[in-house]
């Protein structure tokens, strides 16, 4: 199904990030830019666990996205779990 979108975006090129970001999933490409780390390196156990903890103990906060930082049981919560793991 094709959607009707206004003509003015007929000539949309097409983002220079999104482009970026195809590159970037490419097999044997390293980068060193923020906000695409190599997902080999996710401590996925350790991601599994912490939200399973934040969701049980205080998932309201746990969900909600604002521009406060976090609490500092929470801030303090984080650091000893890298302390543990580093």
């Amino acid at each position: 199904m094709s959607l009707p979108f206004a003509s003015r975006l007929d000539n949309v090129e097409t983002s220079a990030i999104r482009e970026l970001f195809k590159l970037l999933g490419k097999p044997g490409i390293i980068s060193f830019a923020g906000g695409f780390p190599d997902s080999a390196m996710f401590d996925v156990e350790g991601l599994r666990e912490a939200s399973q903890k934040a969701l049980a103990e205080e998932p309201g906060a746990a969900l909600q996205y604002c521009a406060r930082s976090s609490p500092l049981s929470s801030r303090a919560r984080a650091c000893r779990a890298w302390s543990r793991n580093s």
